[in-house]
């Protein structure tokens, strides 16, 4: 079995071992997907400054549901949807604040955003 087998059944292990809830399993895990996880999160949301939360909110919801990981798709994958998804609700609740903030603006402070004044 070449090197990239025994990475598979080493990350298998620690996803069973998350599942039954250990933290070090998790922290591998988390060191071994970050890199990808951060690139997602930069490429998608585009602020630097949200990255590292965002970041860290989606390993929370994947290890809170590590458990209805069944293993039919390749850990990564699995982690990558919710990265996504988190992604794309986030994204969906700032524009919608943006909206309500631009809804609720005074005329005055909306014609000087626009420099119209």
């Amino acid at each position: 079995m070449g090197n990239s087998g025994q990475v598979v059944d080493r990350e298998a292990e620690w996803i069973r071992s998350a599942q039954r809830g250990d933290r070090e399993a998790v922290g591998h895990l988390v060191e071994r997907h970050q890199r990808r996880v951060f690139s997602l999160v930069y490429h998608l949301a585009r602020r630097q400054n949200d990255v590292e939360d965002l970041a860290q909110e989606i390993f929370l919801k994947a290890f809170l549901g590590i458990r209805g990981y069944n293993f039919e798709s390749s850990f990564s994958t699995w982690l990558g949807r919710i990265a996504v998804n988190h992604c794309y609700d986030y994204l969906r609740r700032e524009r919608a604040s943006r909206v309500k903030y631009f809804a609720e603006m005074s005329e005055d402070a909306s014609r000087a955003l626009e420099g119209k004044m």
